[in-house]
């Protein structure tokens, strides 16, 4: 069994801000535009998120450091010509 598959499917609003390094409101936005994939469940409609769709946005965001956003890596040039 690969490693991904025993990680749980659904992810409270909590652990998906933690991961997205948003607040847990942001996280409820988001799915109730239907911006993050998720489910509501219970008698209370907590959100449920589904991971697949925490990982897709943290695949497409851009590298930030303290310096800035710096560009993928694989847009960069890999020689430099003088």
């Amino acid at each position: 069994m690969r490693q991904d598959e025993r990680e749980p499917v659904l992810m409270t609003t909590a652990e998906a801000s933690s991961l997205l390094g948003v607040s847990a409101r942001t996280v409820c936005r988001l799915a109730e535009d239907g911006d993050l994939p998720a489910i509501r469940l219970g008698p209370h409609g907590r959100w449920r998120i589904l991971r697949r769709g925490v990982e897709m946005i943290v695949r497409e965001q851009p590298v930030r450091s303290r310096y800035g956003v710096r560009e993928e890596e694989s847009s960069l040039p890999h020689e430099v010509s003088e």
